[in-house]
């Protein structure tokens, strides 16, 4: 027996379909399969670049992360000693209204010159100078009387 062929054409398609068209067309199908279980087998080094390749990943995402967290960290210390200096800039400015309204500046005066004995200077016991370099005066001698 021999078989004369007219001519011969090829599709690539998966096993169902194959033989649903074969079965449709009354076309002959021939049909190779692909070993399953080694095109499903991975390679080794492709694993070990896989694994190297996520292990790269996960180092730069920490990477990535870890500084943003100190971030975020260091902006919330930085928000609650704001708010600690802001509440103790108050509590100051209210101790010290209330030490500057408790003083009596005329009553510090009678006490000094009744209790004490304090009397104001006379016109010739002033002595001014004039400083150039500093705004205070160190006294190391008595004042020349001129």
């Amino acid at each position: 027996e021999s078989v004369k062929l007219n001519g011969v054409s090829f599709k690539v398609m998966p096993d169902m379909d194959s033989e649903t068209n074969a079965f449709k067309t009354g076309d002959l199908d021939f049909a190779t399969s692909v070993n399953r279980e080694k095109a499903l087998q991975l390679n080794l080094k492709y694993v070990f670049f896989l694994f190297i390749a996520a292990a790269v990943t996960v180092f730069v995402c920490v990477g990535y992360l870890q500084p943003q967290a100190d971030n975020t960290a260091y902006r919330k210390r930085i928000a609650a000693l704001e708010s600690q200096i802001s509440k103790l800039k108050m509590e100051n400015d209210a101790a010290y209204e209330k030490a500057a309204a408790s003083v009596d500046l005329d009553e510090v005066k009678n006490i000094a010159i009744k209790k004490f004995g304090m009397i104001y200077a006379n016109q010739g016991q002033i002595i001014t100078y004039d400083v150039q370099d500093s705004d205070y005066v160190r006294q190391y001698d008595d004042v020349p009387i001129e």
